[in-house]
């Protein structure tokens, strides 16, 4: 009979810092961001849950 070994899983850990924007808000101008260029984006991130879409 022989032996069978044992698959490991491999697991990927995704670091959030490479994923998020270094944005100075002190020096941020809220007059040139369009929040409508990526509406369709952030709804289909946040899905049916409201409390993170932020009215």
């Amino acid at each position: 009979m022989s032996k069978k070994t044992k698959r490991q899983k491999t697991i990927k850990r995704l670091n959030l810092s490479d994923h998020t924007l270094d944005i100075n808000i002190r020096r941020c101008n809220y007059k040139k961001f369009n929040f409508s260029e990526v509406e369709d984006y952030v709804r289909a991130l946040v899905w049916s849950r409201d409390y993170q879409y932020g009215y």
